[in-house]
Order: structure tokens, then sequence, then C-alpha cells
């Protein structure tokens, strides 16, 4: 990227030539450690995926077979994943007050603001292991949909069109809409996270005793699960029936909040989604536009946490 518009792109702070960045991106824990963290991640859903596999129906489809054995690991690893996220964003505040260095923070004209920006992309460089080890799933997920589109001499997506409801008029169009699903495949988990972790800041600017904190922690979590739990049930064995026209509604919003459309991930789920509910062809397109909401989302958490500390101290 040409380096004007680059720096045209990215605010201040977050350009290499910021000291603050440089002082993130220099704390230990980088390198070797990370790769080993990886390494020990994927080793474990690997480990997990085997064992659903072993105990689950045989299925001729082995992209299916993956995608089915590895996606509960995966899943519960992005929900622990965003869960600290919230919890180290929820002690952002109250750490700062620790160590005296709130008020200084405060008096500052922009000291706030940068110490609660810099504090979200610390909290994305700590997790930056299992950040990694889900983008590389999903990157095998990726390939495995990129293998079943050239099956049957390249035709699958023609045959996604013609399924589609409405029938694409093109079948060319199947392409560049499946490859959105995998854009927003890619895109979502880091979003969901960084709209987690700046979400937990601006709950420890709002709620300066631990008590309320900590309850209010507990209701967020508790909810985030009961969606993740509901919406995995809903669409792995059809615990909850939903009406064609409200299933689009609740499958954008379940792929966004819940799994991040960690259940598109596989060609087989994607056509069977676009035969059964109208319109739902489009699914790429609007995880992609919801996925720049949840950026724009988490900057004006962060914007909105350092004006009310201003205000409220």
């Amino acid at each position: 990227m040409d380096k004007k518009l680059r720096d045209w792109l990215l605010p201040d702070w977050a350009r290499r030539d910021s000291a603050l960045l440089r002082y993130q991106l220099a704390k230990p824990g980088s390198g070797r450690s990370t790769l080993l963290q990886v390494t020990g991640w994927l080793l474990a859903i690997g480990i997990a995926a085997l064992y659903i596999e072993a105990h689950s129906p045989a299925d001729a489809n082995i992209g299916r077979r993956i995608w089915r054995s590895s996606q509960l690991p995966t899943l519960a690893l992005q929900m622990g994943t965003w869960v600290l996220a919230f919890v180290l964003g929820g002690a952002t505040a109250s750490g700062q007050r620790s160590r005296k260095t709130w008020d200084s923070l405060r008096a500052t004209e922009t000291g706030l603001t940068l110490a609660l920006r810099m504090r979200w992309l610390g909290i994305l460089l700590r997790l930056r292991a299992p950040i990694t080890a889900i983008l590389l799933l999903r990157l095998f997920y990726c390939l495995g949909m990129w293998v079943d589109l050239s099956a049957f001499g390249g035709h699958h997506s023609s045959m996604l069109a013609l399924q589609a409801l409405p029938p694409l008029p093109d079948t060319w169009q199947a392409l560049p809409l499946i490859a959105a699903t995998i854009a927003a495949l890619l895109l979502q988990p880091f979003c969901a996270i960084g709209l987690g972790a700046a979400l937990g800041i601006l709950l420890s600017v709002l709620i300066r005793e631990r008590l309320f904190a900590a309850l209010a922690q507990i209701f967020i979590i508790s909810a985030q699960l009961i969606l993740v739990v509901a919406g995995s049930l809903q669409f792995n064995f059809v615990w909850l029936q939903i009406p064609g026209e409200a299933q689009f509604a609740w499958q954008l919003f379940y792929s966004a909040l819940g799994d991040w459309g960690l259940s598109l991930g596989q060609l087989s789920n994607l056509g069977e989604f676009w035969s059964s509910v109208p319109g739902s062809a489009g699914i790429g397109l609007a995880l992609l536009c919801l996925a720049l909401a949840q950026g724009l989302a988490a900057d004006g958490l962060l914007w909105l946490a350092a004006r009310l500390a201003e205000r409220r101290g």
C-alpha cells in the first residue's frame, strides 16, 4: 500500500511511526511463544475433531465431515476468545485507577483517548495466538469450499445458482456471492472480538463498582453463550423451527454475533441455505456489511468510553 494512502486511511496512533504502536509491538510474548500457542490450539481442536468424527455417522462428503467434526471445537475457541477480550476490556479503568494513572490521563487533552485505544490494541495483540488459530481454521474451510467448487468440472456454482430462491439469472453471479461469503468468513472473527473488547472497555468506564461490573459482565457473557448455544442447536439439530422469511434475519444475526458465519463455512450448508430461504444468496454481502458495522461500532464504543471518562472520571 502506498505510504500516503496508508497515512490517510490510518489514524496517527495506528501508523508504524507511532511511538505508542511501537511500544505495543515491542512487548514480550511474540515470536516463538506465539507460534507454540497457535500450534497448541490447532492440535487441541484437531484432537477434539478426531474424537467427534469417530463418534459420528459416516458421510460421503469429506468436506462436510471435516466441517462437522471441527465446528464445535472451533466455536468453543471463538467463544472463549471473545469472553477473554471482553473481560480484559472490562478491567481497563480499574487497572488504571489502581496504578494511579487514571486522573493524570484525564488531565491531558488526548491522553485518555490514546490510552483506551492502545488498551484495545493491546488486548488483540495479547490474544493473537487464538485469533491466528481461528483464522487458520477458517482458511482451511475456505480451501475446502474451493475444492468443492472445482468438483463436477467446475459446475458446482451453476448448480447453486439454479437451486437459489429465486434462481440466479446468470450462473456466474454465484461466484462473487460465494467469494463475499468467504471474505466475511475470514473478516468477521476479528471484528467480533474487537467489538467485544471495546464493549468491555466501555463497561469498565460506565460502572466503577467492581461487584456491579462483575454482575454486568456475567449477564452479557451469559446472553452471548445462550445465543451461541441456541443458534448451534437450531442449525445442527433443527431444534428451533423458524419460517423462511425470519430465517434469513436469524442466520444473519447468529452469524454476526454467535458463530461469526462459521455455519456457512461449508459449501453444502451454504447451498442448502440458498435453496431453502428466499433471497439468501446475498447472505455473504450482508455479512460483509455487518462486519464493517461491527468495526465502526467498536470505534464508536471506544470514542464514547473516552468521552464518558473525561466527564465522569
